[in-house]
């Protein structure tokens, strides 16, 4: 701990005193010498000593381990209906990322539009499937950083595969069938003005549905849009995808020999490219004769 330390203040000016303390929290984590609770059985008169654990939400593995498996009892036996679910996750691009984690309150906004428009997507499909008045939740989870304890905010959301619809006799659920790429797109695109989304998917049975990125605001062609092949991947393609009512098929691909990490226009209409890795080239791109 303290080469850590010195280490730190050495480069900067040291740690934050919150994660000082959750290291040295789980430094003691489990050991003995720091406090114990000693468990008897009176049947066979057997003794077992157990650790006092840190309880840190930090760093710890075993207790971020155990909290997990806790909060999952919790909702499978106490929560949750039994019913089908859906994972829905929500990403963001790396430049609205600080953005979210500067802003006070606004990671509460954002989660709010967002599974507003999964709410609405789910309501829709239900009065497609003819049926009126039903309503649905979510048990959300916000994380910060990814496996490479990369900053990463993002939303995990539980979502039922179906709406509830109260009648005379009570509530009941009405089960839908998974949904599509169109219906995704569609709602992405209506949204991201508002709220600049970089893929939603739903994980789970059935198809992941994701909008393959967002279309290009300042593009002559309002049902195309320009997206790296896939965002969750090492993508080295660009993909221009056409949308065709709740539909989209794609219509070109270009490989580009590296991973792409961000897509954009520039006001000229030209297509600007960021590929990833320390060799990553700005690219632009613009029609053949320009």
């Amino acid at each position: 701990m303290p080469p850590l330390l010195a280490e730190a203040s050495d480069v900067g000016r040291g740690l934050p005193r919150y994660v000082e303390r959750d290291f040295a929290r789980y430094l003691e984590c489990g050991v003995l010498v720091h406090g114990f609770a000693r468990v008897r059985c009176e049947s066979c008169k057997d003794e077992l000593l157990v650790a006092f654990s840190c309880k840190g939400r930090g760093v710890c593995p075993s207790c971020n381990a155990k909290r997990a498996q806790v909060t999952a009892v919790h909702l499978v036996e106490r929560v949750l209906p039994h019913v089908p679910f859906r994972q829905w996750t929500l990403s963001f691009p790396h430049r609205v990322r600080w953005i979210l984690l500067k802003e006070k309150g606004l990671l509460s906004d954002v989660l709010t539009l967002f599974l507003r428009a999964v709410f609405a997507l789910q309501r829709r499909r239900a009065r497609q499937q003819g049926v009126r008045g039903g309503q649905t939740g979510a048990v959300s989870f916000l994380q910060f950083f990814g496996s490479a304890l990369q900053v990463t905010p993002h939303y995990h959301a539980l979502v039922p595969e179906g709406v509830f619809v109260p009648g005379e006799s009570g509530v009941r659920f009405e089960a839908l069938p998974p949904p599509t790429q169109g219906p995704a797109c569609q709602r992405q695109a209506g949204t991201g003005t508002a709220m600049p989304l970089r893929s939603a998917r739903c994980a789970g049975a059935g198809a992941a549905v994701t909008s393959g990125g967002r279309p290009l605001r300042s593009s002559p062609h309002p049902q195309q849009g320009l997206y790296p092949a896939d965002t969750y991947t090492s993508s080295k393609s660009l993909v221009r995808e056409a949308f065709e009512g709740e539909s989209a098929r794609e219509a070109e691909r270009f490989a580009m020999g590296e991973r792409i990490r961000e897509v954009g226009q520039g006001p000229d209409g030209a297509i600007w490219l960021l590929q990833d890795g320390k060799a990553g080239r700005l690219l632009k791109l613009t029609p053949k004769g320009q």
